[in-house]
């Protein structure tokens, strides 16, 4: 397995967690979309989440930079075999 270890939140049981979306001023989010899903670290480091998605502050985005970056990953992996 490629995953060493992971872990996982019940943010409703987290006694801080109050909810939260990303919001960026105008014009940020078509000047900065396309840096912030670059992966890093020659490859190895893939970033996901609404704040990365066109579809921002909806689980939709979520899941669609999510399932990209997990393809990137195993696209990767594959590379290295």
């Amino acid at each position: 397995s490629i995953v060493d270890s992971s872990k996982t939140v019940d943010w409703y049981r987290e006694p801080n967690f109050r909810g939260g979306l990303a919001s960026a001023l105008p014009g940020q989010k078509n000047s900065l979309s396309y840096d912030m899903i670059q992966p890093e670290y020659n490859n190895h480091v893939f970033f996901a989440g609404e704040h990365i998605s066109a579809k921002h502050a909806w689980i939709q985005g979520s899941l669609s930079t999510g399932k990209a970056a997990a393809n990137h990953i195993a696209s990767s992996y594959q590379n290295l075999t």
